[in-house]
């Protein structure tokens, strides 16, 4: 198949799933463009590929689902039975439903799945679980998925492109947030930056130590993008939570590959 350009469209507040889409991109010989979906506004724009493109998807995982925002700025790209990779990242306990979901929802705007990739990285919230990862074993995987996927469509004839098969189920895992919200200590200097990053503008830009807590989707860009440290879990509910779930989640899981 005779693929002139490759895409990606990232969801990535914290720069885990970003770091393995950049591991993908170095191993396919396409002109790259990228696209990041992370940034609050991105509902109002919408691009079309070609059946000569290759476009892939990735995003986090919540709670076995694709995140809402991610999901609602993905239904703005649509394909001319395009061939595409679905990437899902989560952070070792479960993908659940989040890459069926994800390719059912591509499907309906023209795509076509190729390949997936189920990969784990270090947890968002509970830090001491898969830790460290993407590791030294995780790249080597990412990589084989990469090269796998460039020999796929290579020998794709005819634009004769049949779709993968993941695992799922529907109706999908009910998924309604974490009671764990980030929020601003008396260090925050009101510099905006948070304000200006979070994927779903639940900080105010007027007073960037106040929080929409209904907004919230607990996504820990702010915590990540703060250069003083201000924002913050609740040291105590964080703690308790951390030591159940590593309790329950902490034994080491696998990329799982559809090709």
């Amino acid at each position: 198949m005779n693929i002139q350009k490759a895409t990606y469209i990232t969801f990535s507040p914290t720069g885990s799933t970003k770091k393995i889409v950049d591991i993908i991109s170095k191993q396919l010989p396409y002109e790259l463009e990228s696209i990041d979906i992370t940034t609050n506004g991105y509902e109002n724009k919408k691009d079309t590929f070609s059946k000569n493109e290759l476009v892939i998807f990735a995003v986090p995982v919540y709670g076995g689902r694709v995140p809402y925002p991610a999901m609602e700025r993905i239904k703005q790209f649509y394909g001319n039975n395009t061939p595409a990779i679905i990437v899902v990242v989560y952070g070792n306990r479960d993908y659940d439903d989040a890459i069926l979901e994800l390719k059912n929802e591509i499907k309906k705007n023209g795509f076509v799945t190729i390949g997936g990739a189920c990969f784990i990285a270090q947890h968002s919230i509970m830090k001491s679980v898969g830790l460290g990862r993407p590791d030294e074993q995780d790249k080597q995987n990412i990589i084989s998925f990469a090269d796998k996927v460039f020999m796929k469509l290579k020998n794709i004839e005819n634009d004769n492109i049949q779709e993968i098969k993941v695992k799922g189920n529907c109706p999908y895992r009910e998924y309604n947030g974490v009671p764990l919200k980030p929020k601003a200590k008396s260090n925050c200097k009101l510099c905006g930056l948070c304000a200006s990053n979070c994927p779903v503008g639940a900080i105010s830009k007027e007073s960037p130590n106040k929080t929409d807590y209904n907004l919230c989707i607990s996504c820990m860009k702010c915590i990540e993008i703060c250069p003083n440290h201000s924002r913050k879990l609740n040291k105590i509910a964080l703690y308790f939570a951390e030591k159940s779930f590593s309790k329950k989640y902490s034994a080491r899981k696998e990329p799982e590959l559809f090709i």
